[in-house]
Formats: C-alpha cells, structure tokens, sequence
C-alpha cells in the first residue's frame, strides 16, 4: 500500500497568427512525487515481490513547423 499523492503536470504553449509555427515548454510530475504505478507478490515463488513505479519529473520543449 502507498499513501495518497497527487501529480502536477503543466504545459505552456505560443502559436503564431498564422497557426503554422508553435513551440511549448511541458512538466510532468513537478512535484517529484515518487509513486507506485503496480506491485505484484509472488508468494509462491519464494514470496517475490516487485513494484513499478512511475516516471520522475519530466521536462519537453517541442517547436513544430506545419507546411
């Protein structure tokens, strides 16, 4: 089990007035929260446990150019 959490994601993106160039700057996971995303238990096979957890903070800068 895992304590409640919550998860910030953000996104800021400028288009031109021709709508044909944009560039955006995106975070995900800002707060760094450290979370399990699944969990298994293998009890018997040796009781195996194994967790996934989910991805750290995250930032992306696209640019797209439409033609």
């Amino acid at each position: 089990f895992q304590p409640s959490y919550w998860l910030y994601d953000a996104q800021i993106v400028w288009e031109n007035s021709e709508r044909n160039l944009s560039a955006g700057i995106y975070g995900k996971n800002l707060a760094d929260e450290v979370y399990k995303t699944d969990a298994q238990e293998f009890s018997s096979v040796g009781g195996i446990r194994t967790a996934y957890f989910g991805a750290p903070r995250t930032w992306m800068a696209t640019v797209t150019l439409k033609y």
